[in-house]
Order: C-alpha cells, then sequence, then structure tokens
C-alpha cells in the first residue's frame, strides 16, 4: 500500500480547532479505526493544536498552525507544526511518568489545564518533539490494529 497524506492548515484561533478534530476524527474512520480510536486520536490531535496555539502563539491570531495525516501500511503518523514559542522538551518525559491525578471524593482537585501531554502519551503508541528551524513539530504515532486492515 502506498503511503497516503493530507495537509491541513488553521489560523492560531480557538474557534477554527474543532475543524482539525472533525477532520481528523473522519479520516481516522476512513482507516478505518473503530469510532472510540478515531474520538481518541482526534483528542489527542486537538489537545497538541491547542497547545500550539496557547503556548506557542500565547493565543495571537494571524499565525498558522499545520496538521499533517499520513496513512502509512501498520500506522497514523499525525504531525502539528508551528512557529510558535518552542516546548521545552522535558515536558514529555515528565507527562509520560506521571499519571494524571483523580480523586473522585474531591473534584475540586482535577486541574483545569496541564493533561494534554499525558493524554497524548497515554493514548497515543509514541509521540516526538523536534524543532527543524523555527519550525516546532509534536508527531503522534498510532498503529492500526491488524484486525482493521
Amino acid at each position: 500500500m502506498k503511503t497516503m497524506e493530507i495537509k491541513l492548515s488553521i489560523e492560531s484561533i480557538l474557534d477554527n480547532v474543532p475543524l482539525i478534530g472533525a477532520a481528523v476524527n473522519r479520516l481516522c474512520l476512513l482507516i478505518p479505526f473503530s469510532e472510540s480510536d478515531a474520538h481518541a486520536v482526534e483528542l489527542c490531535v486537538t489537545e497538541a493544536v491547542v497547545n500550539s496555539i496557547k503556548h506557542g502563539y500565547h493565543h495571537e491570531a494571524d499565525h498558522t498552525v499545520e496538521v499533517l495525516f499520513r496513512r502509512e501500511v501498520d500506522r497514523v503518523v499525525i504531525t502539528i507544526s508551528d512557529s510558535g514559542v518552542p516546548m521545552n522538551p522535558q515536558l514529555l518525559e515528565e507527562k509520560k511518568q506521571s499519571a494524571i491525578p483523580f480523586y473522585p471524593a474531591d473534584i475540586d482537585s482535577i486541574p483545569e489545564s496541564g493533561r494534554g501531554l499525558a493524554i497524548m502519551q497515554s493514548y497515543m503508541d509514541d509521540v516526538r518533539y523536534w524543532v527543524e528551524g523555527q519550525i516546532k513539530h509534536l508527531t503522534l504515532t498510532k498503529q492500526i490494529p491488524d484486525n482493521k486492515e
């Protein structure tokens, strides 16, 4: 099977993020991933795009966030790219090591933010970050289940 890819691009406005999420979800269903897997991949990608807008661009409009969705033989590789402020790569390792704290008896203890990288690390098979010149890339990889091919 030949590798297939599609590039999506939005302006750095949070209201644009659902467009990316919906597109990624539908692409995942074409693979076919299950509906729950498609939703989980969508969640991870939207978390990454929101992080680009919030932390990379500090909510400034007129910047671009690109999402490259690539379907390979046995996996989906999604790269989110921006030219904003770089992320501290150490955060990926820290989030991999720590679970999201949850105490059902204390709902107020659930943090309102800071869970995106942990969500990505827990669901995706591989999460990588690198800087190439002025462009920052976060790559999310998910294996395609054998029974879904």
